[in-house]
């Protein structure tokens, strides 16, 4: 969540417990201020309609943006600059994002009222411009909205956006980190594994890889990462010792393919985390069918908090369709990041 406070006298804004320090706090001589703070909403915050920022002033707004998906939960502020400007100029000042894919968002605190539209930054517009807040009350006003990912890491060059009256205002211009994806599942099927790998296929043979792809894979082949031999010890105990794959706007996979032997069934159990919430984006446990040369759905999380342990578990009560001719199976654990 973002909090946009905007004061009509050079205010000091407190922010309340939980809250981040302020992103800014930008003045325009002794007749405006804006303030913007950030905070990972917490379950108390669903259920929240309204939240107190302290200061001496009489004459003000403010806008809570929350959202829902698609930022990083740990570190989602990447660079700032603003500007307080006089009659006639809109201009944020520019930034350079140091990640590829964030979102940028523009924030505007007019002295009097007045409206917005119009709101672009100068250098390689992402478009898909959303606008947040559009709100005129006595004689302030604010607005802000956000855009689409922008991929390019050059400077923004400055945010503008088009006033209905011109006016006196602050302006400042953020971007937020997109969201890294990491899992590191612990597959324990029923048959008796080991976590180092063989020649040739036999009782301790894993085939563990992982990958970020643009389009879910059809088949179990091989993905683009193999897991290194520590990276397989790693997720064979359940220690919290996790192996990571990242991705941005694709999928994020892991896959592993274990010796089954002569084993009838078996219980498939993934621990994981990931810094995307389940509950906006699934993660899924599948087995390969090669059968029908498609993956069977065992297991799905979509209600987990981000960055905590999930697990995904499931009963394999026949292995007929899911053992290869080496008696192998294939599973993945996977997610859709945003």
């Amino acid at each position: 969540m973002i909090a946009q406070v905007f004061f009509r006298i050079n205010a000091a804004i407190t922010a309340p417990s939980g809250w981040s320090a302020a992103i800014i706090n930008r003045q325009g001589g002794t007749t405006r201020s804006m303030s913007l703070f950030w905070k990972i909403a917490d379950s108390a915050d669903t259920a929240a309609t309204n939240f107190t920022f302290q200061s001496t002033s009489a004459v003000n707004l403010g806008a809570i943006h929350a959202f829902s998906a698609g930022f990083s939960s740990t570190t989602p502020i990447d660079q700032n600059n603003g500007l307080s400007n006089a009659l006639g100029t809109t201009t944020t000042g520019a930034i350079t994002p140091t990640v590829a894919n964030t979102v940028i968002l523009l924030f505007w605190g007019a002295q009097n009222s007045t409206t917005y539209s119009a709101y672009a930054i100068a250098t390689s517009d992402p478009g898909g411009w959303a606008e947040l807040v559009d709100l005129t009350a006595g004689t302030a006003a604010i607005g802000a909205a956000y855009s689409n990912a922008r991929p390019e890491t050059t400077s923004t060059g400055n945010g503008t956006c088009t006033f209905g009256t011109s006016r006196a205002n602050i302006a400042e211009i953020i971007n937020i980190n997109p969201p890294t994806t990491s899992a590191s599942p612990s597959l324990s099927p029923s048959a008796s594994l080991s976590p180092s790998a063989s020649a040739s296929p036999s009782v301790g043979y894993t085939g563990y890889t992982r990958g970020n792809y643009a389009v879910l894979p059809a088949n179990d082949t091989d993905l683009e990462t193999d897991y290194t031999a520590g990276d397989v010890t790693d997720v064979s105990t359940k220690n919290d010792v996790r192996v990571s794959q990242s991705a941005i706007g694709e999928y994020t996979i892991h896959q592993f393919k274990d010796f089954v032997g002569d084993a009838v069934s078996c219980t498939l159990e993934c621990e994981g985390q990931t810094n995307l919430l389940p509950s906006s984006s699934t993660v899924y446990l599948q087995i390969y069918n090669h059968v029908t040369t498609t993956w069977d759905e065992v297991d799905t999380d979509d209600f987990s908090d981000a960055d905590t342990d999930f697990t995904l578990t499931g009963v394999v009560a026949d292995l007929t369709n899911y053992k290869d001719a080496n008696n192998i199976i294939s599973c993945r654990v996977y997610q859709l990041t945003t």
